[in-house]
């Protein structure tokens, strides 16, 4: 978090338009280490230099982010003139000087972007003092009726002070729209946990509550968030509240004050509530929830009544030594719906990942992580069988008959075409991070290579239960040309466990939006998943960041972090076609998902956490349950 010191310099370029330059007070740097073991295999990082970068953006009408807030039905873009319902937004980038000496921007290295179009900066060409940031800030309207819209900061600098220095920091975000279920009404709810103090102020609850001993309880300080939206368009559509039916509970205590209840319209659309309250640390589990009901009059004689629950469940999470490694990626012949990405922790069953670790992909022959949508693991729960399947798409979930735990992203790690290269990762992308697991080799594209898993699967030999973080094709086997995946066993781990439920549910999502797999059925999950379940820091730059910046006139900073892995002689095992046919044993897997790191905004729901109606969205695999809303059509005459 950053506190604002003083305003140094603000220009107003339009109504619409303000930047400025400003101090911050800078937070100190976070230290990356792998059991002692620090090795940092990013091929993009700062180098004697800290710096940070941010990109939001806000609804105007509500003040909302617009992640997970850009929601309508089809049938509404149908009626619309031209399919466009504009939804006006804000947008801020923002870079930061965290040192503690002035630093010089690679002028044509620092770029505001949205969509194709880069935001004028008339502060790059000047140095930035220590503690000093950089905010530009723009309106825009998205057509909520198309996919949504990308943004992202990238800020490449040094120190003249200096000999070696270089600073770079980057952020992506993608918004996406959401399709809405057709029907009369269209309400939502929602709830949040964030950390309100320390270095985890605003950070997701979940992941971050860690388990103390009775005699060393902690009353950890947050602030719920409550998130109720009506989404109809149209002017004649107004959502009256039902007297006493719209209300919040925190730790089971009611809380029907302090809610605005007057009619919701398809101008305002959301309505925010954030109550402040404590996590006990020896409490294993905290939850909240939120209600909503509301009339919607259709016709002179005919109302209807639309309602929205959800829950919220924060467990308090005890820390583990993970040891992840990648067990099988899959991209099924002529099937890219049906591609997923398994990871197994032999230690750790059952428990919540309080580790800032992140699932992602290198795209072919790339030498930088892609930012579309990394899948975060921070928050989530750990099946009782130790395996986490992260499927790109709802129907590949359904094909699997939902063992699927979570259903990510398009561009993900899960959506891999076979030429990518994967890992496990500790530390965010676009920062300085350790690889800890990997599969494949990262700059070389995987098409004819000894990792080219196209059009079928790579599954790790049982033999190679330790974490690599580099490349050794003799522990893999490829599987060319195969139409699905083997999630049934890997070596002597049964992948499908027992029937009993983890003991722990996180409360939130993933921060790219996981959704939670339904449990071996074909209905839809509550939240359409934008697509799979890949940690999503939303989109690859169009451009990727240079390793070569220029570090003074006429002088050249050659950058050379760590050389991709050497190339082994062994080429992986390849297994003629088989036909692996998936034998569901009637399991339920749980799972929850929480927000990356401040760096970044990953959005993924949980397959199972958000609830319809009356059901509250108790899915136990995500702590965070988004409520759906549910309509019941009643006589105007009869009393309500």
């Amino acid at each position: 978090m950053f506190q604002i010191v003083f305003l140094l310099i603000a220009v107003a370029t339009t109504a619409a338009e303000i930047d400025s330059l400003h101090f911050v007070q800078a937070s100190s740097p976070a230290s990356i280490s792998n059991g002692g073991k620090d090795v940092r295999r990013s091929l993009v990082r700062s180098n004697n230099c800290q710096s940070s970068v941010d990109v939001s953006c806000t609804l105007d009408n509500s003040g909302l982010p617009c992640k997970d807030n850009l929601k309508v039905k089809r049938s509404d873009c149908a009626k619309a003139d031209r399919s466009k319902i504009p939804v006006p937004v804000t947008i801020k980038w923002k870079y930061c000087n965290d040192d503690n000496e002035q630093q010089v921007a690679y002028v044509d290295k620092v770029t505001a972007k949205y969509k194709q179009w880069i935001k004028p900066d008339t502060f790059k060409d000047k140095p930035i003092e220590k503690g000093q940031c950089v905010e530009l800030v723009s309106k825009k309207s998205i057509n909520v009726c198309k996919r949504g819209a990308a943004m992202s900061m990238k800020y490449e600098a040094y120190k003249p002070n200096t000999k070696g220095s270089y600073c770079y920091s980057f952020k992506f975000l993608r918004i996406r729209k959401e399709w809405l279920p057709e029907g009369p009404c269209s309400v939502t709810t929602n709830v949040d946990c964030k950390i309100t103090e320390g270095d985890k102020a605003g950070e997701d609850c979940s992941g971050n509550i860690i388990k103390s001993n009775t005699d060393n309880c902690k009353n950890i300080l947050v602030d719920w968030q409550f998130t109720y939206c009506f989404w109809n368009v149209g002017l004649n559509q107004i959502l009256n509240f039902k007297s006493g039916q719209t209300f919040a509970k925190i730790k089971g205590n009611k809380i029907d004050s302090g809610f605005d209840v007057t009619p919701l319209d398809s101008v305002t659309q959301c309505r925010f509530k954030e109550e402040r309250n404590t996590i006990n640390t020896c409490d294993t589990k905290t939850a909240s929830s939120i209600q909503v009901q509301g009339r919607l009059n259709l016709f002179q004689d005919r109302d209807e009544i639309c309602s929205s629950n959800s829950q919220t469940r924060v467990f308090a999470a005890t820390q583990c030594e993970y040891n992840f490694i990648i067990t099988q990626v899959v991209d099924p012949k002529n099937k890219p719906a049906r591609r997923l990405v398994e990871i197994y922790t032999p230690n750790c069953a059952g428990g919540i990942i309080t580790d800032d670790l992140f699932i992602i992909k290198y795209e072919r022959n790339k030498t930088i992580p892609s930012y579309d949508n990394p899948i975060s693991l921070k928050g989530l729960q750990i099946p009782a069988n130790g395996f986490i399947v992260f499927c790109a798409t709802v129907e590949g979930n359904i094909f699997y008959n939902g063992l699927c735990d979570f259903i990510t992203m398009d561009g993900s790690a899960a959506d891999s075409d076979g030429r990518d290269q994967v890992a496990i990762i500790s530390g965010a992308p676009g920062k300085n991070f350790v690889i800890l697991d990997i599969f494949g080799k990262v700059g070389e594209d995987g098409l004819n290579s000894d990792h080219d898993f196209q059009n079928g699967r790579v599954e790790r030999k049982s033999t190679s239960a330790i974490p690599r973080d580099e490349w050794l094709p003799d522990e893999w086997i490829i599987t060319v040309p195969s139409n699905d995946a083997n999630l049934q066993s890997w070596g002597d781990v049964e992948r499908k466990g027992s029937t009993e439920q983890p003991t722990k549910s996180p409360d939130k999502f993933p921060t790219a939006t996981l959704t939670k797999s339904p449990i071996a059925s074909t209905s839809k999950p509550i939240k359409p998943p934008v697509v799979a379940s890949t940690l999503n820091p939303t989109n690859v730059p169009v451009k990727t960041p240079t390793f070569n910046p220029t570090m003074s006139p006429g002088k050249s900073l050659t950058f050379n972090p760590t050389t991709a892995p050497v190339k082994n002689s062994h080429e992986p095992t390849k297994v003629p076609i088989q036909n692996f046919t998936v034998k569901p044993t009637k399991f339920r897997v749980n799972g929850s998902a929480s927000n990356p790191t401040k760096s970044y905004s990953i959005s993924y729901m949980s397959a199972g956490g958000k609830g319809k109606g009356k059901r509250k969205g108790k899915s136990k695999g995500k702590v965070k349950g988004m409520g759906e809303s549910k309509s019941a059509k009643i006589k105007k005459n009869h009393p309500i």
